[in-house]
């Protein structure tokens, strides 16, 4: 198995920000089972965010509008326990410090967000 190019953890789980990236990129072309791309608020998406942003990238971004990727997290029992931001934390921060009110989101649903667990 080739291990992913990036990759996002919060406390015991990691994501494959690589194929979550990959995917976005199938469903722009034809939607997926699973996901969507929603317009959501600034400050919504914000309340899902715990990733560490780096002042001095947020200049350098290749790609500041593109979506970001909010997973749907469970609980053990299989419930809807909330969002995590997993990508997209730079530019999520870029469109706050632009007064931009929505961006762009790529949703996962539960299912298919374990799907991308390492």
């Amino acid at each position: 198995m080739t291990e992913p190019a990036e990759t996002f953890c919060a406390l015991s789980t990691a994501w494959d920000v690589t194929a979550l990236n990959a995917l976005l990129d199938r469903h722009a072309v034809t939607p997926q089972p699973g996901c969507a791309v929603r317009h959501l608020r600034v400050a919504d998406v914000r309340r899902a965010a715990i990733g560490h942003v780096d002042a001095a990238r947020l200049a350098a971004l290749p790609d500041p509008h593109r979506a970001l990727i909010l997973v749907t997290v469970t609980t053990a029992a299989g419930e809807p326990a909330g969002h995590l931001l997993v990508d997209g934390h730079h530019r999520l921060e870029r469109a706050a410090r632009e007064g931009r009110g929505q961006v762009d989101v790529f949703v996962l649903d539960a299912p298919l967000e374990r799907a991308f667990r390492l």
